[in-house]
């Protein structure tokens, strides 16, 4: 598993070479996040975070039309920075990503 999710986020982003992954491997269920998303994003109290937690949220919205129950998450690091990808639940497709400060 762990080489495919490799494989997809080098096709993903040809720039990334060398990194590190995290991830559970659970599925996470999309209206779940859709509702933590939202709550996230009417209590921040920056900017920036509140326009973060709206860009997440629209794209879990966006999944959820493309009739996606649930996804999963990896997260990557290199060069000190921490980015999160959002999977189909058999890793073949990755729907988005995010970097976080």
């Amino acid at each position: 598993m762990e080489n495919l999710i490799y494989q997809k986020i080098k096709e993903y982003d040809i720039k990334m070479n060398s990194f590190t992954i995290s991830f559970t491997g659970r599925p996470l269920l999309i209206d779940d996040l859709i509702s933590l998303y939202r709550f996230r994003n009417a209590i921040a109290k920056k900017e920036d975070i509140k326009k973060l937690t709206q860009q997440i949220h629209d794209d879990f919205c966006k999944i959820k039309e493309q009739s996606h129950e649930n996804i999963k998450f990896v997260t990557t690091r290199y060069d000190g920075i921490s980015r999160i990808f959002f999977f189909s639940e058999d890793y073949s497709k990755i729907f988005s990503d995010f970097i976080f400060p």
